[in-house]
Protein backbone atom coordinates (compact mmCIF):
# COMPACT_ATOMS: atom_id res chain seq x y z
CA UNK A 1 0.00 0.00 0.00
CA UNK A 2 1.01 3.59 -0.54
CA UNK A 3 -0.35 6.82 0.82
CA UNK A 4 -0.32 10.40 -0.36
CA UNK A 5 1.06 13.43 1.46
CA UNK A 6 -1.85 15.12 3.20
CA UNK A 7 -2.67 18.63 4.31
CA UNK A 8 -5.52 19.66 6.57
CA UNK A 9 -6.15 23.38 6.61
CA UNK A 10 -8.25 25.64 8.78
CA UNK A 11 -6.78 27.15 11.93
CA UNK A 12 -10.18 27.69 13.51
CA UNK A 13 -11.07 24.04 13.07
CA UNK A 14 -7.80 22.70 14.47
CA UNK A 15 -6.98 25.03 17.31
CA UNK A 16 -6.25 23.02 20.44
CA UNK A 17 -6.53 24.10 24.05
CA UNK A 18 -3.25 22.80 25.52
CA UNK A 19 -3.36 24.74 28.79
CA UNK A 20 -6.18 22.74 30.36
CA UNK A 21 -5.08 19.47 28.79
CA UNK A 22 -1.53 19.51 30.12
CA UNK A 23 -1.67 21.85 33.11
CA UNK A 24 -4.67 20.21 34.74
CA UNK A 25 -3.50 16.65 34.20
CA UNK A 26 -2.52 14.68 37.29
CA UNK A 27 0.36 12.57 36.03
CA UNK A 28 -0.12 8.92 36.82
CA UNK A 29 2.00 6.21 35.29
CA UNK A 30 0.55 2.74 35.21
CA UNK A 31 2.83 1.52 32.44
CA UNK A 32 2.13 -2.10 33.11
CA UNK A 33 -0.72 -2.14 35.70
CA UNK A 34 -1.99 -5.62 36.11
CA UNK A 35 -0.17 -6.92 33.05
CA UNK A 36 2.98 -7.27 35.14
CA UNK A 37 1.14 -9.81 37.22
CA UNK A 38 0.37 -11.76 34.09
CA UNK A 39 4.07 -11.89 33.25
CA UNK A 40 4.94 -12.93 36.78
CA UNK A 41 2.64 -15.93 36.62
CA UNK A 42 4.17 -17.12 33.36
CA UNK A 43 1.57 -16.09 30.79
CA UNK A 44 3.87 -13.86 28.84
CA UNK A 45 6.66 -16.46 28.87
CA UNK A 46 4.31 -19.13 27.54
CA UNK A 47 3.14 -16.77 24.80
CA UNK A 48 6.74 -16.02 23.82
CA UNK A 49 7.57 -19.75 23.72
CA UNK A 50 4.51 -20.42 21.57
CA UNK A 51 5.55 -17.67 19.15
CA UNK A 52 9.07 -19.07 19.02
CA UNK A 53 7.74 -22.55 18.24
CA UNK A 54 5.57 -21.13 15.49
CA UNK A 55 8.52 -19.33 13.95
CA UNK A 56 10.55 -22.56 13.95
CA UNK A 57 7.93 -24.42 11.92
CA UNK A 58 6.86 -21.57 9.66
CA UNK A 59 9.01 -20.12 6.92
CA UNK A 60 10.53 -16.80 8.01
CA UNK A 61 8.79 -13.70 6.72
CA UNK A 62 10.69 -10.78 5.38
CA UNK A 63 10.77 -7.80 7.71
CA UNK A 64 9.84 -4.42 6.28
CA UNK A 65 12.33 -1.64 6.82
CA UNK A 66 10.66 1.53 7.99
CA UNK A 67 12.14 4.99 8.23
CA UNK A 68 10.52 6.48 11.34
CA UNK A 69 10.64 10.20 11.90
CA UNK A 70 12.21 11.34 15.15
CA UNK A 71 9.91 12.14 18.06
CA UNK A 72 8.97 15.79 18.52
CA UNK A 73 11.19 17.84 20.77
CA UNK A 74 9.92 18.38 24.34
CA UNK A 75 7.46 21.24 24.39
CA UNK A 76 6.70 20.90 20.67
CA UNK A 77 3.16 19.80 21.42
CA UNK A 78 0.95 21.74 19.03
CA UNK A 79 0.10 19.67 15.94
CA UNK A 80 -1.11 22.81 14.18
CA UNK A 81 1.32 25.25 12.61
CA UNK A 82 0.85 29.01 12.80
CA UNK A 83 -0.93 29.05 9.45
CA UNK A 84 -3.25 26.20 10.41
CA UNK A 85 -1.51 23.58 8.24
CA UNK A 86 -1.02 20.00 9.32
CA UNK A 87 1.50 18.08 7.23
CA UNK A 88 2.23 14.37 7.26
CA UNK A 89 5.69 13.62 8.68
CA UNK A 90 6.98 11.87 5.57
CA UNK A 91 6.34 11.74 1.83
CA UNK A 92 4.59 8.94 0.02
CA UNK A 93 7.88 7.81 -1.52
CA UNK A 94 9.50 7.54 1.90
CA UNK A 95 6.62 5.46 3.24
CA UNK A 96 5.55 3.39 0.25
CA UNK A 97 7.00 0.24 1.83
CA UNK A 98 5.47 0.88 5.26
CA UNK A 99 3.26 -1.55 7.11
CA UNK A 100 0.80 -4.03 5.70
CA UNK A 101 -1.07 -6.97 7.16
CA UNK A 102 0.05 -8.26 10.54
CA UNK A 103 2.00 -11.52 10.41
CA UNK A 104 4.09 -13.86 12.52
CA UNK A 105 7.08 -11.62 11.94
CA UNK A 106 5.12 -8.78 13.56
CA UNK A 107 3.98 -10.60 16.71
CA UNK A 108 3.65 -7.73 19.18
CA UNK A 109 5.90 -7.53 22.19
CA UNK A 110 3.77 -4.70 23.59
CA UNK A 111 0.24 -3.53 22.98
CA UNK A 112 -0.41 0.06 24.06
CA UNK A 113 -4.12 0.70 24.52
CA UNK A 114 -5.44 4.26 24.86
CA UNK A 115 -9.11 4.60 25.75
CA UNK A 116 -11.81 6.82 27.17
CA UNK A 117 -14.24 5.73 29.88
CA UNK A 118 -16.22 3.44 27.57
CA UNK A 119 -13.80 0.58 28.25
CA UNK A 120 -11.84 2.06 31.17
CA UNK A 121 -13.98 -0.28 33.25
CA UNK A 122 -11.39 -2.91 32.36
CA UNK A 123 -9.12 -1.08 34.81
CA UNK A 124 -11.77 -0.01 37.32
CA UNK A 125 -13.25 -3.51 37.73
CA UNK A 126 -9.94 -5.37 37.95
CA UNK A 127 -10.14 -7.02 34.52
CA UNK A 128 -6.64 -6.03 33.36
CA UNK A 129 -5.54 -9.62 33.88
CA UNK A 130 -7.86 -10.62 31.02
CA UNK A 131 -5.67 -8.67 28.59
CA UNK A 132 -3.36 -11.43 27.37
CA UNK A 133 -1.31 -12.59 24.34
CA UNK A 134 1.13 -9.69 24.71
CA UNK A 135 2.48 -7.24 27.27
CA UNK A 136 -0.33 -4.70 27.56
CA UNK A 137 0.45 -1.12 28.55
CA UNK A 138 -2.87 0.38 29.56
CA UNK A 139 -3.81 4.03 29.26
CA UNK A 140 -7.50 3.75 30.19
CA UNK A 141 -9.02 7.03 31.37
CA UNK A 142 -12.35 8.67 31.98
CA UNK A 143 -13.41 11.62 29.82
CA UNK A 144 -10.48 11.39 27.40
CA UNK A 145 -10.82 13.01 23.99
CA UNK A 146 -8.83 12.56 20.81
CA UNK A 147 -7.31 16.03 20.33
CA UNK A 148 -9.40 18.75 21.90
CA UNK A 149 -9.10 19.27 25.65
CA UNK A 150 -10.45 16.36 27.67
CA UNK A 151 -13.23 16.83 30.18
CA UNK A 152 -12.84 16.25 33.91
CA UNK A 153 -13.38 12.57 34.55
CA UNK A 154 -14.74 10.49 37.41
CA UNK A 155 -11.31 10.38 39.08
CA UNK A 156 -11.19 14.16 39.47
CA UNK A 157 -8.80 15.29 36.74
CA UNK A 158 -8.61 15.90 33.01
CA UNK A 159 -6.65 13.09 31.33
CA UNK A 160 -4.31 13.77 28.48
CA UNK A 161 -5.91 13.58 25.07
CA UNK A 162 -4.97 10.62 22.89
CA UNK A 163 -2.68 12.95 20.94
CA UNK A 164 -0.72 14.07 24.00
CA UNK A 165 -0.79 10.59 25.55
CA UNK A 166 1.24 9.35 22.59
CA UNK A 167 3.76 12.15 23.12
CA UNK A 168 4.01 11.23 26.79
CA UNK A 169 4.49 7.56 25.90
CA UNK A 170 7.49 8.41 23.73
CA UNK A 171 8.91 10.57 26.52
CA UNK A 172 8.63 7.65 28.96
CA UNK A 173 9.48 4.67 26.75
CA UNK A 174 11.09 6.05 23.60
CA UNK A 175 9.86 5.35 20.08
CA UNK A 176 7.67 2.29 19.68
CA UNK A 177 9.34 -0.94 18.62
CA UNK A 178 8.56 -2.14 15.08
CA UNK A 179 6.41 -4.98 16.40
CA UNK A 180 4.44 -2.92 18.94
CA UNK A 181 0.71 -2.36 18.43
CA UNK A 182 -1.24 0.77 19.32
CA UNK A 183 -4.95 0.30 20.06
CA UNK A 184 -7.11 3.44 19.93
CA UNK A 185 -10.45 3.24 21.76
CA UNK A 186 -11.16 6.96 22.13
CA UNK A 187 -13.88 9.09 20.58
CA UNK A 188 -17.15 8.82 22.47
CA UNK A 189 -16.60 12.27 24.02
CA UNK A 190 -15.77 13.82 20.64
CA UNK A 191 -18.14 15.49 18.22
CA UNK A 192 -18.50 13.87 14.82
CA UNK A 193 -18.08 17.24 13.09
CA UNK A 194 -14.38 17.39 14.00
CA UNK A 195 -13.67 13.67 13.92
CA UNK A 196 -12.11 13.52 10.44
CA UNK A 197 -9.46 16.11 11.27
CA UNK A 198 -8.87 14.71 14.77
CA UNK A 199 -8.34 11.25 13.28
CA UNK A 200 -5.62 12.61 10.99
CA UNK A 201 -3.84 14.36 13.86
CA UNK A 202 -3.82 11.24 16.04
CA UNK A 203 -2.63 8.99 13.20
CA UNK A 204 0.18 11.38 12.34
CA UNK A 205 1.26 11.49 15.97
CA UNK A 206 1.17 7.68 16.07
CA UNK A 207 3.58 7.67 13.12
CA UNK A 208 5.89 10.13 14.80
CA UNK A 209 5.78 7.91 17.88
CA UNK A 210 7.05 5.01 15.79
CA UNK A 211 3.94 2.81 15.67
CA UNK A 212 3.82 0.69 12.54
CA UNK A 213 0.63 -1.10 13.62
CA UNK A 214 -2.43 0.86 14.75
CA UNK A 215 -5.75 -0.83 15.54
CA UNK A 216 -8.71 1.55 15.88
CA UNK A 217 -11.94 0.29 17.43
CA UNK A 218 -15.15 1.11 15.63
CA UNK A 219 -17.80 2.83 17.76
CA UNK A 220 -20.98 1.29 19.11
CA UNK A 221 -23.73 2.90 17.07
CA UNK A 222 -26.68 1.65 19.10
CA UNK A 223 -26.36 3.82 22.20
CA UNK A 224 -28.04 6.70 24.02
CA UNK A 225 -24.88 8.43 25.24
CA UNK A 226 -24.90 12.22 25.61
CA UNK A 227 -21.70 14.24 25.39
CA UNK A 228 -20.14 15.70 28.56
CA UNK A 229 -21.46 19.00 29.90
CA UNK A 230 -18.50 21.03 28.60
CA UNK A 231 -19.44 20.17 25.00
CA UNK A 232 -21.30 22.64 22.83
CA UNK A 233 -23.18 19.72 21.28
CA UNK A 234 -25.34 17.20 23.11
CA UNK A 235 -24.86 14.12 20.94
CA UNK A 236 -22.45 12.73 18.38
CA UNK A 237 -23.12 10.64 15.29
CA UNK A 238 -21.05 7.47 15.81
CA UNK A 239 -22.30 5.88 12.61
CA UNK A 240 -20.82 8.80 10.71
CA UNK A 241 -17.55 8.40 12.64
CA UNK A 242 -17.42 4.73 11.68
CA UNK A 243 -17.93 5.72 8.05
CA UNK A 244 -14.93 8.04 8.34
CA UNK A 245 -12.86 5.22 9.83
CA UNK A 246 -13.74 2.87 6.98
CA UNK A 247 -13.10 5.51 4.35
CA UNK A 248 -9.69 6.31 5.81
CA UNK A 249 -8.84 2.62 6.11
CA UNK A 250 -9.80 1.99 2.49
CA UNK A 251 -7.98 5.08 1.20
CA UNK A 252 -4.49 3.56 1.44
CA UNK A 253 -3.17 6.63 3.24
CA UNK A 254 -2.62 4.65 6.43
CA UNK A 255 -1.08 1.23 5.68
CA UNK A 256 -0.38 0.80 9.38
CA UNK A 257 -4.09 1.07 10.21
CA UNK A 258 -6.46 -1.81 10.83
CA UNK A 259 -9.98 -1.67 12.23
CA UNK A 260 -11.21 -3.84 15.10
CA UNK A 261 -14.96 -3.98 14.53
CA UNK A 262 -16.06 -3.44 18.10
CA UNK A 263 -19.52 -2.34 16.99
CA UNK A 264 -20.21 -5.64 15.23
CA UNK A 265 -18.52 -7.78 17.89
CA UNK A 266 -20.62 -6.33 20.72
CA UNK A 267 -23.97 -6.10 18.93
CA UNK A 268 -26.74 -7.56 21.06
CA UNK A 269 -24.52 -8.00 24.15
CA UNK A 270 -26.80 -6.04 26.47
CA UNK A 271 -25.27 -7.47 29.66
CA UNK A 272 -21.89 -6.07 28.71
CA UNK A 273 -22.97 -2.42 28.83
CA UNK A 274 -24.66 0.01 31.19
CA UNK A 275 -28.36 0.24 30.40
CA UNK A 276 -28.20 4.02 30.87
CA UNK A 277 -26.07 4.70 27.79
CA UNK A 278 -25.05 1.48 26.01
CA UNK A 279 -21.32 2.24 25.83
CA UNK A 280 -19.80 1.91 29.32
CA UNK A 281 -18.84 -1.66 30.15
CA UNK A 282 -20.26 -3.49 33.15
CA UNK A 283 -17.99 -5.80 35.19
CA UNK A 284 -19.15 -8.65 32.97
CA UNK A 285 -18.54 -6.56 29.89
CA UNK A 286 -15.11 -5.48 31.07
CA UNK A 287 -13.88 -9.07 31.20
CA UNK A 288 -15.58 -9.97 27.92
CA UNK A 289 -14.17 -6.95 26.07
CA UNK A 290 -10.65 -7.55 27.45
CA UNK A 291 -10.82 -11.15 26.27
CA UNK A 292 -12.13 -10.04 22.87
CA UNK A 293 -9.29 -7.54 22.48
CA UNK A 294 -6.79 -10.25 23.38
CA UNK A 295 -8.30 -12.59 20.80
CA UNK A 296 -8.04 -9.89 18.14
CA UNK A 297 -4.32 -9.57 18.86
CA UNK A 298 -3.80 -13.33 18.90
CA UNK A 299 -5.75 -14.10 15.74
CA UNK A 300 -4.16 -11.19 13.87
CA UNK A 301 -0.76 -12.73 14.65
CA UNK A 302 -1.82 -16.38 14.28
CA UNK A 303 -4.83 -16.76 11.97
CA UNK A 304 -4.35 -20.54 12.16
CA UNK A 305 -5.72 -20.38 15.72
CA UNK A 306 -8.82 -18.42 14.70
CA UNK A 307 -12.34 -19.89 14.46
CA UNK A 308 -13.69 -20.49 10.97
CA UNK A 309 -16.03 -17.50 11.12
CA UNK A 310 -13.32 -15.02 12.12
CA UNK A 311 -12.76 -12.16 9.66
CA UNK A 312 -9.26 -10.64 9.74
CA UNK A 313 -9.45 -6.94 10.65
CA UNK A 314 -7.72 -5.85 7.43
CA UNK A 315 -10.50 -7.52 5.38
CA UNK A 316 -13.41 -5.75 7.07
Amino acid sequence: MTFARTEVRGPDQHRIDRAEDVGDHAVRDRAVTGSVGAIANGRHLLQRLRRLAAVVFVAPLLAVAVDVQAAPEPGDEDPVTSDGTVTAPATAAENSERGGSWSLADAPERVVIVSDSAIAGIRWTGALGDLTNALWIDRLESCRRLVRSSCRGREGYRPLTAYFELQRYVGQHGLAHPDDVLVIAVGYNDWHGTFASDFVLVMEQARRSGFQHVAWLTYREDNTYTLPGDSAERTSNYRFMNQILRQEHASGRWPELTLFDYDAATAGQTSWFAASDGIHVTPTGARAVAQWLSSQILYSEHPEFAPDNWIPPTER
